[in-house]
């Protein structure tokens, strides 16, 4: 962050064109990983780089601290929306879902002590959903005039910050279609629903232009999300891998195993968002209460966390224990029971994976490749395969209490 923040904020370059490779006298420039890398971020997060760059001076600890001090605000805010938003739509809940999120061990040491920009990312999209929340009195189908333009504003300002924390993180992207859905269900004539939906998206692209901008070279401002592409570790993708390219050539085995994941998730996230537009636009014909459907809310939420459990599972090739913190945060938020053991249970075991990697790791006499690979393995399916079984438990023994 510091490097790339320097090459804005100090040279005067563009982070998703120089590396911090080619500014070699910059003292900084010997610190950091990925020294022949670009900018992996959106815009926003690279402007506020920039800026905490230009503002820290030449004292590395000044860097440091400023960063860390942007991650306790972040951390701050995501604690505080969270407070909020369940103090709104399920006050018994409040305490527990917000303690859940504030008092995690992964959060506190992945988001707050290593200051990942995620926490940032997902504060953007907490604040979105306050604003969500606030459209809670407006889940009657029979709305007046005044209730359903409120519905849309507060609707068009939770799409506005979700598309902020994409220009921190490209992955807030998949929450939008069904805050899209959810903003619009109350539009039954189709010629408004797609005049309202255009004119949501004006402030997306208003906010595209402006930080994109000033970054804007073709096509580097696209490798972020194509080199996601060729990047393989700690998930059942790489350890597929892994075992393939002892056989046939690495750049094969990555295809090989890359695009029927791309596939599946992209299958599995189309089916998501189906179900969740046909829930959507069945049910406010009729009053949530005193029915066995999930609230408006409940909806959209369950169908955002589901987004990021299907990423995260399928379609990230490329995982850091830290990206777990999108989740947790919408489970905090969500009243369904079947996900907490699990979630928990993948947040300890990746918090294990730091471990092996760290310490298990310097074990092996040789430091290759192919050590770390066999220390990712289990470390990998330790993250996987339990909180799976966890739900697929949890799942049964909640269609059984149902029945």
């Amino acid at each position: 962050y510091i490097a790339r923040g320097r090459i804005t904020g100090v040279h005067g370059g563009n982070p998703y064109v120089y590396t911090p490779s080619d500014l070699p006298s910059d003292p900084f420039m010997q610190y950091p990983a990925w020294k022949h890398k670009t900018a992996a971020y959106g815009p926003l997060w690279e402007t506020l780089s920039g800026l905490i760059g230009y503002v820290a001076g030449d004292q590395l600890l000044t860097h440091v601290l400023a960063h860390k001090e942007l991650a306790l605000a972040s951390y701050m805010l995501c604690t505080a929306m969270i407070a909020l938003i369940l103090r709104h739509v399920s006050p018994k809940r409040a305490l527990a879902g917000t303690l859940l999120f504030a008092w995690n061990p992964l959060i506190l040491m992945e988001g707050l002590q290593n200051a990942h920009n995620d926490l940032l990312m997902v504060g953007l999209i907490l604040v979105g959903f306050w604003f969500l929340a606030q459209t809670d009195r407006t889940r009657r189908q029979d709305l007046s005039p005044e209730d359903r333009s409120w519905h849309l504003v507060m609707g068009g300002f939770a799409i506005l910050f979700v598309w902020l924390g994409v220009l921190v993180k490209f992955i807030p992207f998949l929450l939008l279609p069904p805050l899209f859905l959810y903003t619009l269900a109350k539009e039954r004539n189709w010629a408004r629903w797609i005049g309202m939906g255009l004119v949501l998206l004006l402030p997306m692209v208003a906010f595209t232009f402006i930080y994109y901008r000033i970054f804007w070279h073709w096509p580097e401002v696209m490798d972020p999300i194509l080199r996601r592409t060729e990047m393989f570790r700690l998930t059942i993708p790489s350890v597929i891998v892994s075992y393939l390219e002892k056989h046939i050539p690495k750049h094969i085995a990555q295809a090989y195993v890359s695009w029927p994941f791309l596939i599946i998730f992209a299958g599995s996230y189309l089916a998501l968002m189906i179900r969740t537009a046909l829930v959507m636009y069945k049910a406010p014909k009729k009053d949530y209460e005193g029915t066995r459907l999930s609230s408006p809310w409940q909806i959209v939420v369950g169908a955002c966390l589901g987004a990021f459990l299907l990423y995260l599972l399928l379609a990230s090739l490329w995982f850091w224990p830290w990206y777990l913190i999108w989740p947790i945060a919408f489970l905090a938020l969500s009243d369904d029971e079947r996900l907490k053991v699990p979630l928990i249970l993948a947040a300890c075991a990746s918090q294990l994976s730091h471990v092996a990697l760290n310490f298990v790791w310097y074990w092996f006499d040789e430091l290759t490749w192919d050590t770390l690979y066999a220390v990712e393995r289990p470390s990998t399916l330790l993250m996987v395969v339990p909180p799976l079984i966890a739900f697929a438990v949890l799942s049964w023994k909640h269609r059984t209490a149902q029945t």
